[in-house]
C-alpha cells in the first residue's frame, strides 16, 4: 500500500481548498513521496481512527510520526523543497501563533472556499497517489 519512505497525508476529501492543495502537492512532488487519503476513507476508519477530521489536513511522515495543523504544512513544504520565505518565516514564528493561524483557516475554510457534496475521485493519471 505504502513504502517506508512514503508520507500519509489525511485530508477533508469535501474541502475545495484541501482539495487544491492535494493537487498541488501532487503537481509538485518530483520524488514520489507523498500518498494522500481522506479522513473518511476505509484506510483511515481501519487503521487511523485518532486521526481526526478537525483538522483539514495532518500526515504520517516517513519515520511513523504524526503531525498536524501547522507542523503538518511546513513539513510537506519542506520534503516537496517549495515556498521556502514561508517555511522560512514559518520557522520563526511560534507554534502557537503558527497554529492560531492554521485553525482560524481550517474553521473557514468551507465559507471562503467551499464544499464538495463528496469526496475527490482522483482520474486515471494520478490515482496511484491515493490510497
Amino acid at each position: 500500500m505504502t513504502n517506508q519512505s512514503s508520507i500519509i497525508v489525511f485530508y477533508d476529501g469535501q474541502c475545495v481548498l484541501c482539495n487544491k492543495s492535494i493537487i498541488w502537492l501532487i503537481k509538485n512532488d518530483p520524488k514520489n513521496i507523498l500518498k494522500f487519503t481522506h479522513f473518511k476513507s476505509n484506510f483511515v476508519i481501519k487503521n487511523h481512527k485518532h486521526v481526526s477530521e478537525i483538522e483539514a489536513i495532518s500526515i504520517k511522515d516517513e519515520n511513523g510520526n504524526y503531525l498536524n495543523r501547522s507542523d503538518a504544512v511546513l513539513c510537506l513544504l519542506k520534503k516537496i523543497n517549495k515556498l521556502k520565505f514561508l517555511r522560512f518565516i514559518g520557522s520563526l514564528t511560534p507554534k502557537s501563533i503558527r497554529d492560531g493561524i492554521y485553525d482560524f483557516i481550517a474553521k473557514n475554510r468551507y465559507n471562503w472556499f467551499g464544499k464538495h457534496e463528496s469526496c475527490f475521485v482522483p482520474d486515471e493519471k494520478i490515482k496511484s497517489k491515493f490510497i
